[in-house]
């Protein structure tokens, strides 16, 4: 009877399996979160905190609770995990982390790392967690039916003024691995990304001639750099060598660039950010002891800001001096530096060692001086 029971079962799951939706094409607003805009509105991303079950907790929230005050008086509007919050974690570890930001009652968002599926409990863990969290702006209609969009941390946040969209904070899955490598963004991440800038700005298909007023503009996060990440850090020591900074631009690398490889993608998210003229950085990690802040200008002429975040935990490896957290100050008009570039945000890297009151914080980098 029981081995009956058990076939009955898993025909019942193999059918109900079966029924299930299969790359489901949902609407934007599966993926999207609301939140008011404003003047000045602060996003604080912090980069590998690498939370195991050997972290001590207590510790390491009042460290979290530090950085994100680092920027000023008020909090920030936004908090980004930017990828491999956990690594070699379990359940309670990444409960109780979430707990924890829940707690700050500040909206708050996670891209996944290569290493936040790497724990002691299953791949849809985390992602289960951040679905429940009530101050989590993490959307994934996968849990419903798989998407056509690779990867799990694909969603966006629009910032707006009653009805008018004034900004958008855009998170993407750089995925793990891939053969050898570190994996890349996907084709159809790309398509997907596309789509958010254009359906959020009221289109549904490209308009002929886009110009820097044609969208809102947006930051882009994701946890793995992209080869151009490579291409314009070795650029900036060959034209400025033994400096970390040069006019509006930082590059403090102290690590080889670990960026992703997929010889299988054909669309590259640099190209698409070219064209649509929106996104105005890329935020990443993953490489522990680099910082940059680099000005990139691809083909089409359009400049955006290469960005490794501050490390913000002593998980794993760090440089003492250089861990902390990255604020992005949004303004809803452009100002012109006076280097006589166009700059949408003010920028900020601030450092503090554990034990250390915020009143020690040291700026390592601003674009306001």
């Amino acid at each position: 009877m029981k081995t009956k029971q058990l076939l009955s079962l898993g025909l019942l799951t193999t059918l109900l399996c079966s029924c299930a939706p299969s790359n489901v094409i949902y609407d934007l607003d599966e993926y999207q979160t609301d939140l008011a805009w404003k003047e000045g509105f602060t996003v604080c991303q912090l980069n590998d905190l690498h939370l195991s079950t050997s972290s001590n907790l207590r510790e390491e929230f009042e460290y979290f609770r530090n950085i994100i005050s680092l920027n000023g008086t008020e909090k920030p509007d936004l908090i980004v995990l930017n990828g491999d919050a956990f690594m070699d974690a379990n359940r309670e570890v990444v409960t109780q982390t979430i707990d924890f930001f829940d707690s700050l009652e500040i909206p708050f968002g996670l891209t996944y790392g290569n290493h936040d599926t790497q724990g002691f409990y299953s791949s849809n863990f985390v992602n289960q967690i951040m679905l429940e969290a009530t101050h989590s702006v993490y959307k994934n209609p996968n849990s419903r039916g798989k998407d056509n969009v690779f990867g799990r941390s694909n969603y966006f946040v629009n910032l707006k003024e009653g009805n008018e969209l004034k900004w958008q904070v855009i998170f993407m899955d750089s995925n793990s691995y891939y053969g050898g490598n570190y994996d890349t963004i996907h084709d159809d991440q790309v398509t997907w990304y596309e789509r958010v800038i254009l359906e959020s700005n009221g289109l549904v298909e490209r308009p002929s001639v886009i110009d820097e007023t044609t969208f809102a503009k947006s930051l882009l996060f994701f946890h793995i750099p992209t080869p151009e990440f490579k291409t314009e850090i070795e650029d900036f020591k060959t034209n400025h060598p033994g400096v970390k900074s040069h006019e509006d631009q930082y590059c403090d690398v102290r690590e080889n660039i670990s960026s992703g490889i997929n010889k299988n993608m054909h669309l590259n998210i640099m190209k698409a950010i070219g064209e649509y003229h929106s996104t105005v950085s890329i935020g990443i990690g993953h490489d522990h002891i680099n910082n940059t802040d680099l000005r990139y200008e691809d083909e089409n002429g359009w400049p955006f800001h290469l960005i490794y975040g501050m490390k913000s935990s002593r998980g794993i490896y760090h440089d003492p001096d250089i861990i902390g957290a990255t604020f992005y100050t949004l303004h809803e008009t452009k100002e012109t530096n006076e280097y006589g570039h166009d700059v949408y945000f003010d920028l900020k890297m601030v450092a503090l060692q554990y034990g250390q009151d915020i009143s020690q914080g040291v700026t390592i980098w601003s674009t306001k001086a």
